[in-house]
Parts: C-alpha cells; sequence; structure tokens
C-alpha cells in the first residue's frame, strides 16, 4: 500500500502496474521522473478521468490511457 495526501487527508491505494488511477482534477504531466519531481518542464496537462497505472516511483505515477505503454508522470499531491 502506498500512501498519498489527497483534500480529504491522508489516505492508502494500491498502485502497481496495470491498476486504474483516477484522476479527479487537470494535472501538469512530465515525460520525466525527475521533472515531475522538481515540477518543472511541464510536457503537457493530463486531463481528469481513468487511467493505467505504467509505473509508480518516488510517491509519482506514470499513467497511460494504453496498457504497456508509458504516459505522463503525475504528482498525484498537485
Amino acid at each position: 500500500m502506498n500512501q498519498h495526501f489527497g483534500r480529504k487527508g491522508l489516505f492508502m491505494v494500491e498502485l502497481k502496474k496495470g491498476s486504474t488511477y483516477v484522476l479527479n482534477k487537470h494535472m501538469p504531466g512530465y515525460y520525466r521522473l525527475e521533472d515531475a519531481k522538481l515540477g518543472k518542464n511541464q510536457s503537457v496537462s493530463v486531463l481528469s478521468g481513468e487511467y493505467i497505472v505504467f509505473d509508480y516511483k518516488k510517491g509519482l505515477i506514470n499513467v497511460t490511457k494504453v496498457a504497456d505503454q508509458p504516459g505522463f508522470w503525475v504528482n498525484p499531491r498537485g
């Protein structure tokens, strides 16, 4: 289980490759993990909706619409 901080406080979710993740709001998306970690060089705006988890590292999530294909890194803490 991984800890995340949302609008209603700390909550636990299970994140693993192939699981579903829902973005409740548009978020900055990054090609590189390090850019997402630092919040710089934003590549796209990832729209709210349902995504597939491609990877999870350092508290950041790589979300995609196509299984087994990397998408963009987002910071679930906003």
